[in-house]
């Protein structure tokens, strides 16, 4: 049984969920523990605002996906490069850093594409932001949370390299 207190439901019209879905680790899933509900920063805007949603679809799924796994494929030869540091494999672990900062140049590559994308479909909030649709503020609201998400993924990429 569920201990978890129930919220009222927001009445303002971009608000789609319940408080006590959005503070929820996943808004699917039922409450099972009966502890407190954990809200993920980054969960909020997506279940709460409706319009999120909207810019979403501005997004290239295909690039994203990619990148998706580029990102596993780097940090899966970063994780091989430091056992083979723990084994004392020298040759393999000039091998799988090499190869990790080849796959991070590549996510960079991808990530300069799709924010060049996005450049010229005039999405980059503060810069060149226009949206014909009727939720703008909104729109660029979401691209701000974007561009600063994978932002420091990138700045992380590029420290590393």
């Amino acid at each position: 049984m569920c201990r978890c207190r129930t919220a009222p439901t927001l009445s303002l019209p971009i608000f789609t969920t319940s408080w006590s879905e959005a503070w929820s680790w996943r808004p699917w899933a039922p409450c099972t523990t009966g502890g407190p509900r954990v809200l993920r920063v980054y969960d909020l805007p997506r279940l709460v605002l409706r319009s999120f949603s909207e810019g979403s679809h501005e997004l290239r799924v295909l690039l994203g996906g990619l990148n998706t796994a580029v990102l596993l494929c780097s940090s899966l030869f970063m994780a091989l490069a430091v056992h083979a540091a723990q084994r004392g494999r020298n040759n393999q672990l000039i091998r799988y850093l090499i190869i990790t900062e080849l796959i991070a140049a590549l996510f960079l590559g991808i990530k300069f594409l799709e924010y060049y994308k996005h450049y010229k479909e005039h999405l980059v909030p503060g810069l060149n932001f226009s949206y014909p649709g009727d939720n703008a503020s909104q729109v660029q609201l979401f691209m701000v949370f974007y561009f600063i998400l994978t932002g420091m993924r990138a700045v992380h990429m590029l420290v590393g390299l």
